[in-house]
This record gives structure tokens, sequence and C-alpha cells, in this order.
């Protein structure tokens, strides 16, 4: 018998069952909150419940409540939709530039 073998998804296959938030440090947890309360502010400031939200981006609402309880682990592809349904970008910025930026 003779099996396909199946793409390499960047995970180690004895840990796939347990990857997601509980294996990510606390620094990166706290930085990937502070970009879902941006969003949820943005949402608020749009005066949009999670359940607009959901409907904008052809979403379960469920999967929007869980995705604004930091319980997931939303890929990047997720949150530029979010982003773009509330009219906003996310940016990267240089940790230099973000350092000139407070001293002004």
């Amino acid at each position: 018998m003779h099996f396909k073998s199946q793409p390499y998804r960047g995970e180690n296959p004895s840990s796939a069952a347990v990857s997601g938030p509980r294996d990510i440090d606390a620094k990166t947890k706290r930085k990937a909150s502070t970009i879902l309360r941006s969003l949820d502010n943005r949402r608020r400031e749009k005066d949009l419940s999670k359940a607009d939200l959901a409907r904008l981006l052809d979403k379960h609402p469920a999967s929007v409540r869980r995705l604004f309880s930091g319980v997931s682990n939303p890929e990047l592809f997720t949150l530029i939709q979010l982003a773009d349904a509330l009219d906003a970008d996310i940016r990267l910025v240089p940790r230099r530039a973000r350092q000139d930026y407070r001293q002004i």
C-alpha cells in the first residue's frame, strides 16, 4: 500500500494537536492582545456589533466572538479581512521608528 505524503505545514507533527495560543510566550500573547484590542476598539468606533462584523466578513458570529476573546489564533488573512471591514490598515512599524515617535 502506498500513501501520498502530506505537505509540511511548518509544525512539528508530534505537537500538531497542541499547537495554538498555549504554545506561545507571554510577550507574544500581549502583543497579539494589543492588536485585537485595537481592532475591537475600531469596531466600536464604527458602531458595529460583533454579529454585524461577522456578517460583513461572511463568518459565523461565534468565530468572530472567539477571535476577540483571544482564545483563537487568527490567520493573517483573517486579520487583513477584519481590518478591511473596519476601514483600517495593519502596519508594521520598525521599533526604531516607534522609539523616535515616542520621543516627540
